[in-house]
């Protein structure tokens, strides 16, 4: 007869291996999907933001410069203390990422796979971390479903792609939410717990405050927690010291961020003055794009065709755990998971309404912040469909393999060919073609952030914008009197901050375009000469009329 003991550590070896397998292939489709083709489009305008005041540039002082300037004024520091200053000049988020961002590039370089590389990396280790530490709270069967959701979640992996500070709240999301889980599921004395009582709740402070340091609206979410477990909590026995501590956790992440805290009001928009109902649209038009994107992500009617996400999210974790089944000795933990699930609820609606509160007053919150309440979010289905199906689970499982096929796609549309800014192809044609006298104009005087991430030439530049009157009139002087030296005029064109049409044509009064030389794309690049001198195909370099008459 062989030995029960020796037999149940041959159980518990393989079920470790399966266990360790499952996450290796859970980290490897989280990374697949997230680095697949990351280089394929250039950098936009937030991303070399991001990547400039990570290397403590001063990109915004650029954008509000009025007399010309060249590539050679954007100084890179290697210094830390650069880093800070030019996020606290130029950013409107902490610096925790950009932190991060400045000691990745330094080991990875600045290439777009290296700079975007970062925030899939991050994004990958979300997934896992979820499954990681909600096993021993919530059981290995929601917590391996959520993590599942979280990789193949296309608003995941959408801005995963991207050199941003999203995908770094969302991971620092985990970690608070399971240590306010463990503070509250060893506050009920239950005989799983045997760390002191205080120290998942200093856990909790320290991850909110890191969260914080990420993003600002991380605070949305940590009211939002507040404001569930505040909720759910009552009628308990020890109802007011879970109150006190979660108060007093909330207090201790704030004052964690005192430091940072005098740049905040520098870097927030003073509230628009709605009146009468005119808040109300927007908002609304808010919170219907915000739930769109939690299933669907940020995608074409084709893509969301393609993913199915909506249906196929509950129906495919419900996939996920069905085969395994409910084991009866797990019934404290499908009770607690219930709990979870039930906290989630209003965590989501409190977060969103209080997104839409501020959207009432700044217009401000955008859909993308969204991405960190995916985890909890993901965990909350997750748990709720293992309740659910814990009696039909059999049953259940019969059709979902067709659906679950259905979600594969989801990450997949997120990866597909999306409206982009070709910074990277307009600084290569200005480059291609530049010739000495040439001076670049930007109309829209952000472009000269991304534009200069990829171009490293001489040329001169100078910049149009259109949002304050004072500087777009002294911006035009100063671009009217550089223009009239130049040879050739490069004009890049893009959305930012344009100036108006009148402007426009004050300060290319006598300069006529060059068809030939236009790149109609998004920046549009054009090549204007002036109207006397002969196109610059027909023969050497043309010299302006007024230099022709001065040589005479």
């Amino acid at each position: 007869m062989k030995d029960p003991n020796a037999r149940m550590k041959h159980v518990l070896q393989n079920r470790r291996l399966w266990e360790t397998a499952a996450l290796a292939a859970l980290l490897a489709v989280a990374l697949g999907t997230r680095l697949y083709e990351l280089d394929r489009r250039s950098l936009w305008l937030d991303e070399t933001y991001s990547v400039w005041n990570a290397r403590g540039a001063f990109p915004g002082r650029f954008t509000h410069r009025v007399e010309p300037f060249t590539r050679a004024d954007w100084r890179p520091s290697p210094r830390l203390g650069d880093c800070l200053a030019s996020v606290r000049d130029s950013e409107n988020t902490p610096p925790l990422y950009f932190l991060l961002l400045h000691g990745w590039m330094a080991v990875f370089g600045p290439t777009e796979i290296a700079i975007r590389g970062l925030s899939a990396l991050i994004a990958a280790l979300t997934a896992v971390l979820l499954v990681l530490l909600g096993k021993p709270i919530v059981g290995s069967g929601v917590a391996t479903s959520a993590g599942w959701l979280l990789a193949l979640s296309p608003l995941h992996v959408y801005y995963a792609r991207e050199a941003r500070n999203y995908t770094l709240a969302a991971l620092l999301a985990v970690p608070a939410l399971f240590a306010l889980l463990e503070a509250l599921h060893a506050a009920e004395g239950e005989p799983r717990s045997s760390s002191p009582a205080w120290r998942p709740w200093i856990a909790y402070a320290l991850w909110c405050a890191a969260g914080l340091y990420s993003h600002y609206l991380f605070g949305i979410f940590v009211i939002a927690l507040g404001g569930a477990v505040a909720i759910l909590a009552r009628g308990r026995r020890d109802y007011g010291q879970i109150l006190g501590r979660l108060l007093a956790c909330t207090a201790a992440s704030a004052a964690l961020l005192l430091p940072w805290l005098a740049y905040v009001w520098s870097h927030t928009r003073p509230p628009v003055p709605y009146s009468g109902g005119e808040w109300l649209a927007p908002t609304l038009r808010f919170g219907g794009k915000l739930l769109f994107y939690l299933f669907v992500g940020e995608a074409s009617l084709k893509q969301v065709f393609l993913g199915l996400w909506f249906l196929s999210l509950p129906l495919a974790a419900l996939l996920l755990w069905a085969g395994a089944g409910l084991q009866r000795g797990q019934r404290d933990r499908v009770r607690f998971a219930g709990r979870l699930a039930g906290l989630s609820v209003p965590l989501f609606l409190l977060g969103l309404a209080a997104a839409c509160a501020l959207q009432r007053s700044w217009l401000i919150v955008s859909p993308r912040y969204a991405v960190m309440v995916l985890p909890p979010l993901c965990l909350a289905i997750a748990a709720g469909l293992y309740l659910a199906a814990g009696r039909r689970a059999p049953r259940a499982a019969a059709g979902m393999v067709a659906l679950y096929a259905a979600l594969l796609l989801s990450p997949v549309s997120a990866l597909g060919e999306r409206p982009g800014e070709d910074w990277r192809g307009a600084a290569a044609r200005v480059a291609a073609d530049a010739r000495p006298g040439d001076v670049i104009l930007f109309d829209g005087a952000l472009g000269a952030v991304p534009f200069n991430h990829y171009y490293g030439g001489p040329l001169p530049q100078v910049a149009l914008s259109g949002a304050d009157p004072a500087r777009a009139a002294a911006r035009a002087a100063a671009a009217r009197r550089r223009i009239s030296e130049a040879a050739r005029v490069w004009v890049v064109r893009c959305a930012y901050d344009p100036a108006t049409p009148e402007v426009r044509a004050s300060v290319l009064a006598g300069l006529v375009p060059e068809p030939a030389a236009t790149m109609d794309a998004n920046p549009r690049v054009e090549r204007w000469r002036r109207a006397e001198d002969p196109p610059a195909e027909s023969g050497p370099p043309a010299v302006p009329a007024r230099r022709r008459a001065m040589i005479k």
